[in-house]
């Protein structure tokens, strides 16, 4: 199943996002109006265009409510976005705009009062389905075209290998140049993390920081004790007495000196 497991564009950005909802909310408002399903051609109340282009708001809203739960998992995953995970987010995504959606029919289009969970089960097993051939290949291509990469240079090196080799022969460890996470010295020896698909391990061996550092040209030293790999940074916040380095994976945040801090 490694297809599963192609990288696919994301939209990272809050505004990127913002246009797949307004984009896709904008079909479906555009077919309720012009097309005019489900008899609403009998639609007669006040302000009825502005009534039925609210529901791209209402996509727009549903999209934006479940953006920050697919970026934790996109940063969980070093800032990579599969193929399973987009099959997984669609369905959820266009749940998630139906229920909102129904919430807006019952209240703005209807203005209905005593909402039921009957109707919207009403709701999604009569008017949704339709939408589905439509609404899914639109967020698909909408979200590629919106959606980056940005881990082609991790991709173009996968195939390369780094030896991280202590004081003893004997002692060293291996790894894909782009999985190196950061090295903690520990009094005679350094930590190395390394990222995995369980998330990360820890491999330690005998060695000095700066030794590592010169077999890690691309690791950045943001305090004595710690040499990392920028492309897992997540953010750097704190005072200017006191700053700490935070991971996009489970990692505890780790101190950050002045005098690397620039």
């Amino acid at each position: 199943m490694t297809w599963l497991k192609q990288i696919r564009p994301f939209p990272a950005s809050w505004k990127s996002i913002t246009w797949v909802g307004l984009i896709a909310g904008g079909l479906l408002a555009a077919i309720v109006i012009f097309l005019k399903p489900y008899g609403s051609e009998n639609y007669t109340m006040s302000f009825a265009f502005l009534r039925q282009a609210g529901y791209t708001l209402a996509i727009l809203v549903a999209l934006l409510l479940l953006h920050p739960v697919e970026l934790y998992v996109y940063h969980r995953q070093g800032r990579r976005w599969y193929l399973w995970n987009e099959m997984l987010y669609l369905p959820v995504a266009v749940s998630l705009c139906a229920l909102v959606a129904v919430v807006y029919n019952f209240y703005v289009i209807n203005v209905y009062t005593g909402f039921s969970w009957d109707y919207v089960y009403q709701f999604v097993v009569y008017f949704v389905p339709p939408y589905l051939p439509i609404m899914l290949p639109t967020l698909w291509f909408v979200r590629a075209y919106h959606g980056k990469i940005v881990i082609e240079d991790a991709v173009q090196k996968l195939a390369e290998r780094v030896r991280i080799s202590g004081e003893n022969k004997s002692d060293f460890v291996e790894c894909l140049d782009s999985d190196f996470i950061m090295a903690q010295a520990q009094q005679n020896y350094v930590a190395i993390f390394i990222r995995t698909e369980e998330g990360h391990r820890k491999e330690l061996i005998r060695s000095s920081l700066s030794r590592i550092g010169a077999q890690l040209p691309d690791a950045v030293q943001v305090h004595r004790s710690y040499l990392v790999n920028l492309d897992y940074l997540k953010a750097v916040q704190g005072n200017a007495r006191k700053r700490e380095m935070t991971f996009s994976l489970d990692l505890d945040p780790i101190p950050v000196s002045q005098k690397y801090y620039e």
